[in-house]
């Protein structure tokens, strides 16, 4: 998966977490068709569950 992650130009920052899931990938996409096309080029890793953000209330840098 991190090769797959290194290579994607969508992928944007990747983490390996604890619990539920192994990795959480941040990415960017042009539109709801390319990110159904990355949610495809995924399911060769496993099954994935996608979140998006609906808005961003504090961002700190």
């Amino acid at each position: 998966m991190t090769a797959f992650a290194k290579q994607s130009q969508e992928v944007t920052q990747i983490y390996q977490v604890s619990g539920q899931y192994n990795f959480l990938m941040k990415i960017e996409t042009a539109s709801m068709k390319s990110l159904e096309a990355f949610i495809y080029d995924c399911s060769e890793y496993g099954h994935t569950t996608t979140m998006t953000v609906l808005s961003t209330p504090l961002e700190q840098e």
